[in-house]
């Protein structure tokens, strides 16, 4: 990782999207989403996917603030959460 740490925040995409590599594996933002960060020690990297700009607003959150986000699986930059999950059940033989 490139260790670029970050503070207590919430980051909104406005347009553009990313594909961010983390400790816990790379996922994607996209216009609108909106991604909760407490990232102090571990770092990550990131790479621009397509041509137009990542513009974004960040709030910064004292650590006293609630964030009443629920945790989703997070979006994969490439072929997607679905794409990921049919691959390993057609590898191991399970099925939906």
């Amino acid at each position: 990782m490139g260790g670029i740490q970050t503070p207590r925040q919430l980051v909104i995409t406005l347009s553009g999207a990313l594909e961010f590599m983390t400790h816990d594996g790379p996922f994607s933002l996209r216009a609108g989403d909106i991604l909760f960060t407490e990232d102090t020690v571990a770092g990550h990297d990131w790479r621009l996917l397509g041509e137009q700009p990542w513009r974004r607003m960040y709030a910064i959150l004292d650590q006293a603030t609630a964030v009443p986000f629920r945790p989703v699986e997070p979006r994969l930059a490439a072929g997607g959460l679905k794409s990921r999950k049919a691959n390993a059940a057609a590898k191991t033989g399970a099925g939906p």
